[in-house]
């Protein structure tokens, strides 16, 4: 989910605009209903339906794990971070603009912090950061809209793949357990459980190890590539080849960029 928020500012850019409005009434519409999701499941597994009286005890075994709410509850981090990155996004795309069109030398190194950048927009833009809250809270309370509705589902599919999995019995016996005072402080710890320290932790070390697996590899990809033929351009390729381009993209040589 790392790239999403970047990918969900740079949709909404061109929202801001030059002069700094944002057409807030576009952003302000209810979210459409949410279609029920039709699912495939993988060749091999259970296609027929699930035994009455297994999915019962799996959909109240489904109920104590994920309560109402709770699934925006797990979620809720990630919605921040996403908001956070948007935002961050948006200023980083603010001051890249400043400095294109600014008198500034291209070979000038400008480094400042966030707070320092966003004092900037500010002086160009007095409501920028007003303008910032207002994208990023929408895109929150939408993220949060679309959590709260597909709760009822993630729970039903939680319940048939409990049903797909185990026996009635078994069913019975997680049942049991949850409602002992062990299994009631489980439920409880739950939903922190994912969010303390010591995996949040362990989460950034492993994101930190695989930010550099691209940068510590390009010497090897270079290495492995290097008896490939080189990268044509478009100028490189004949006219049959220009021509099975255009049929695949979809494109006309009328349409089509030469460079």
């Amino acid at each position: 989910m790392r790239g999403w928020h970047l990918a969900l500012a740079a949709a909404l850019l061109p929202l801001v605009g030059a002069a700094g409005a944002v057409p807030v009434t576009s952003l302000a519409a209810a979210p459409a209903p949410i279609d029920p999701l039709v699912v495939t499941p993988p060749r091999g597994t259970r296609t027929s339906p699930v035994d009455p009286a297994r999915l019962t005890a799996a959909s109240e075994v489904a109920a104590l794990l994920m309560p109402v709410g709770s699934l925006r509850q797990a979620l809720q981090p990630n919605i921040d971070r996403m908001s956070g990155g948007a935002r961050n996004a948006m200023l980083n795309t603010a001051m890249r603009d400043f400095v294109r069109y600014a008198a500034i030398k291209p070979s000038a190194q400008i480094r400042i912090d966030e707070a320092t950048a966003t004092k900037a927009m500010t002086a160009m833009d007095p409501a920028f950061g007003q303008r910032q809250a207002i994208i990023t809270d929408m895109i929150a309370t939408r993220i949060g809209a679309i959590i709260d509705a597909h709760d009822p589902l993630a729970r039903a599919s939680l319940g048939v793949a409990l049903a797909n999995r185990l026996s009635v019995a078994d069913l019975t016996a997680l049942l049991a357990f949850l409602r002992t005072p062990a299994g009631a402080a489980y439920l409880e710890a739950q939903p922190l459980i994912g969010r303390d320290p010591a995996n949040v932790e362990s989460s950034k070390v492993l994101m930190t190890r695989l930010d550099g697996v691209v940068p510590g590899a390009i010497k090897d990809i270079i290495a492995a590539t290097a008896d490939l033929p080189k990268v044509r351009r478009y100028v490189d390729l004949k006219e049959g080849e220009k021509a099975q381009v255009y049929k695949l993209i979809g494109a006309t040589p009328a349409s089509a960029t030469s460079r």
